[in-house]
């Protein structure tokens, strides 16, 4: 079966890094923004880390690494000016992996409970988050089709 999440998707954030030409991008204040606006996807972030001394340089881009309670995330900042406003984007959808499961028991229906995790993660195309469900047939496992949100979910027999 398949269902798009209304979920923030590939999110994509506008910063100010530093103020003025030759200067490096303010890895500290980036950090931070990263971090904040993920919390506010009710993400848990452990960490956020960019690479220090970054030259403010219109174009050119690089990697930041985010360590959530239980995922490691690349985020993709593309600078956007020389005096350091940047763009940043994780691929994939933030999703609320127990609402996926309450939408997908509600689908099988016969009061079947099926028990996501209570987290919200990012998921990309080809990714699959297995519920242990009380279905006779055994644990559910939900596939991500796209960068969106969308899936397909079947039932995977108990071993």
């Amino acid at each position: 079966m398949k269902l798009a999440i209304a979920a923030a998707v590939a999110l994509v954030i506008a910063a100010a890094g530093c103020r003025a030409l030759d200067e490096d991008i303010d890895g500290q204040k980036l950090e931070g923004e990263i971090r904040g606006d993920l919390a506010r996807h009710e993400l848990v972030v452990r960490s956020v880390e960019c690479p220090s001394a970054q030259r403010a340089r219109h174009g050119v881009d690089f990697a930041c690494t985010v360590v959530t309670d239980h995922q490691r995330l690349s985020v993709h900042v593309i600078q956007t000016s020389d005096s350091g406003n940047v763009i940043w984007e994780i691929d994939g959808a933030v999703i609320d992996e127990r609402g996926v499961g309450d939408a997908v028991a509600s689908k099988l229906g016969g009061g079947t409970a099926v028990a996501c995790p209570h987290r919200t993660s990012i998921y990309t195309t080809g990714d699959t988050l297995s519920c242990p469900s009380k279905h006779p047939e055994g644990t559910v496992d939900i596939t991500f089709t796209d960068n969106h949100g969308a899936y397909e979910s079947k039932l995977s027999p108990k071993p």
